[in-house]
């Protein structure tokens, strides 16, 4: 069967790096000589040259490398591996396909650089080997494809922050002088010119629409809570940069059309579009969104739900484009993938107490710090407690002015792996270990008792928990479906009052 092969659009950005790339004052550039090792390793230097120009880019991070790679180059035989100042590098490397380069265009991206107004000389190294059995780009002449007029082996780079709004690519050489002129009889009259013809559609009518894919991430309030998170601009874009990312890597399964991915950032929402050649096209990626929806969620939240995000589910969903979520339309792709966050507080304590959270001016903070415990054998968890405006001030609970114990919802079949509980009100230099003590078996109670702390010992106090370090707070804190959560009470001198607070490790 003779099949008649479509034309492909034309390219958006026929020029490296094959994206948007507006002049802007940003301050970062490479070293133009870049260190060779000998044994597959180059490293390039930072050069920070600040500015006098106002504006985001004169103070913006470095995000993102892109080197231009050689066609000829196979990558699916070279290994890249990427440092910073000889750590290795949070993401690491990876060829991508831009989707709005010309055909075979590739390039390396290494991204979350994280580097600063501070990071001149820094040393952002590559190192290149081969896959066992194959021959890979293992030198700068056979990986990088050069800016013209450039000699073999100089790369073409570029440098972005986190949201694409700043971007250096290193400049081409200067040109060669032109050859000498040798006088020649004057040329003809040009013809007259063609009429000039309609530049050509991004999407030509012989071709099968494109289909429009939008990913959503977001989170949602199922319980009243009092919620204190939104998505900061650098986060929303560290997001939009993975998906966009990501999504490149399947070009080779499924034809991205060259159109500029579209970024949309609120607080409580990230949006990410990309075109498609045709449904059938996005349609290849249905074996593997699900996967990805479920990596994205994990990379947009952590892989354990957020304290201030307790009470809320935790979105991410692909599919059609739409000025709202949720509602959306389905497309040629589409996927969901979302964890509930819970706020139902256990049954705990086991005696009768208003347990309200800020029913008396003593919290718990969110978050629990670690440190190294009295030996290399442990480790200590730390709440941290605070002083707050209780919700009845005139109440029994709300005026009072003693913190006379802590309870723990723990489990009591691991008594063996606590080894002590640390103590260290505001007014103390150090911290004092104590005996635990637990309730009935079963009850699953650990307490801290005899604190009898005031208002100004509980503001900055510490209750640290000293665990054997093979045993993980997970199994020690019974979590309610909160993973590395702990639930913690404080308790007045009458046991009337006891808040009830969770705090999770970061």
């Amino acid at each position: 069967m003779l099949r008649v092969a479509r034309a492909q659009p034309p390219p958006l950005y026929k020029r490296f790096p094959f994206c948007k790339c507006p002049a802007s004052p940003f301050i970062y550039s490479l070293d133009p000589d870049v260190e060779s090792y000998g044994n597959g390793t180059f490293c390039f230097t930072l050069n920070v040259t600040p500015s006098f120009a106002s504006g985001y880019c004169a103070t913006a991070e470095l995000h993102k490398l892109e080197i231009n790679i050689n066609p000829s180059c196979d990558v699916r035989s070279t290994i890249v591996k990427s440092t910073l100042n000889g750590t290795p590098t949070k993401v690491g490397p990876a060829f991508s396909k831009p989707p709005g380069g010309p055909a075979g265009s590739v390039v390396l991206r290494l991204t979350q650089l994280g580097l600063g107004l501070n990071s001149t000389g820094t040393q952002i190294c590559i190192s290149l080997s081969s896959k066992k059995g194959a021959q890979g780009c293992t030198s700068l002449e056979t990986l990088c494809q050069p800016p013209p007029g450039a000699p073999s082996g100089v790369c073409w780079t570029a440098l972005f922050d986190s949201k694409l709004a700043c971007c250096k690519p290193s400049a081409p050489p200067p040109p060669y002088p032109p050859s000498p002129e040798i006088p020649s009889l004057p040329p003809p009259p040009p013809p007259p010119p063609p009429p000039p013809s309609s530049p050509p559609s991004l999407f030509p009518p012989d071709l099968p629409p494109p289909c429009k894919v939008c990913t959503y991430v977001t989170f949602v309030p199922y319980e009243t809570v009092g919620a204190n998170f939104s998505f900061s601009t650098d986060h929303c874009y560290d997001i939009a940069n993975r998906i966009i990312d990501d999504l490149s890597q399947y070009a080779e399964v499924a034809k991205l059309l060259p159109v500029e991915p579209e970024v949309t950032c609120r607080t409580d929402l990230v949006k990410v579009c990309i075109y498609f050649a045709s449904d059938a096209e996005g349609a290849k990626l249905s074996p593997y969104i699900d996967a990805q929806a479920n990596a994205w969620l994990d990379y947009a939240f952590g892989f354990a739900c957020p304290t201030n995000l307790t009470g809320h589910q935790l979105v991410v969903e692909v599919g059609g484009d739409s000025d709202s979520w949720p509602g959306i339309p389905e497309t040629c792709l589409n996927a969901r993938a979302a964890l509930e966050c819970h706020l139902s507080p256990p049954k705990f304590p086991k005696c009768k107490c208003d347990t309200s959270k800020f029913a008396t001016p003593f919290a718990a903070l969110p978050y629990i710090t670690t440190a190294q415990g009295r030996k290399e054998s442990t480790q200590l968890y730390c709440f941290n407690i605070t002083v707050v405006e209780p919700t009845n001030s005139s109440s029994y609970c709300g005026s009072t002015e003693v913190l006379f114990k802590a309870e723990f919802w723990a489990n009591d079949t691991l008594r063996g792996s606590l080894k002590g509980i640390g103590v260290q009100p505001a007014d103390s230099p150090s911290m004092k270990f104590i005996s635990a003590s637990w309730g009935k078996s079963g009850d699953d109670t650990l307490k801290a008792t005899q604190l009898y702390w005031t208002k100004a010992q509980a503001e900055g106090g510490k209750i640290c928990l000293e665990l054997s370090r093979d045993t993980d707070l997970n199994s020690f804190c019974l979590t309610n479906g909160i993973r590395n959560a702990c639930w913690i009470n404080f308790f007045d001198t009458k046991k009337k009052c006891c808040p009830l607070f969770q705090a999770t490790v970061p």
